[in-house]
C-alpha cells in the first residue's frame, strides 16, 4: 500500500519545485562537463597516438665570438631543450647543445666529450 500523498502549502511547493529545478539544472551541467572531459582526454590520447608536436624555434649558434655572454645563451638553450625535449633528463641536455656551437667553444665542447657530461657540470666547464 502506498503512503499517503504529503499536503505542502503553497512557499513549501515553491521551494521543493525550486530545489527540484536546480538539481536538473546541477545534473545538466554535470553532464556537460563530464562530456568534454571525455572529449578532452580522446584529443589527447589521439594527440599522443599522432606524435602531436609543437615546432621549436632554435637558438643561433654560439661562438666566443658572439655578443652575447654563455651564461646569458645557456638561459636561451635551457628554454629551447625545455620546449623540445622536457625536463626529465637534463643531462641528455648535453649532447643537444654540440650541435648549437662554433669556434673555439666547439673545439673545447669536442675535447671534454661535452655530449657525455651531465648537464650542470658541462655548464660550469664551458664557463670557466
Amino acid at each position: 500500500m502506498a503512503p499517503p500523498p504529503i499536503e505542502m502549502d503553497a512557499a513549501t511547493k515553491a521551494m521543493f519545485d525550486i530545489l527540484v529545478q536546480n538539481m536538473t539544472e546541477l545534473k545538466t551541467a554535470n553532464k556537460r562537463q563530464a562530456d568534454r572531459m571525455e572529449q578532452l582526454t580522446t584529443e589527447l590520447a589521439l594527440s599522443r597516438d599522432n606524435k602531436l608536436r609543437f615546432k621549436v624555434i632554435e637558438p643561433i649558434k654560439y661562438s666566443l665570438d658572439s655578443t652575447i655572454k654563455l651564461q646569458d645563451y645557456f638561459v636561451t638553450f635551457e628554454i629551447f631543450c625545455s620546449a623540445q625535449y622536457g625536463n626529465a633528463n637534463k643531462d641528455a641536455w648535453s649532447a643537444a647543445l654540440g650541435k648549437f656551437l662554433e669556434g673555439d667553444i666547439s673545439q673545447a665542447y669536442i675535447g671534454l666529450e661535452g655530449g657525455s657530461m651531465p648537464w650542470e657540470d658541462l655548464k660550469t666547464t664551458l664557463a670557466a
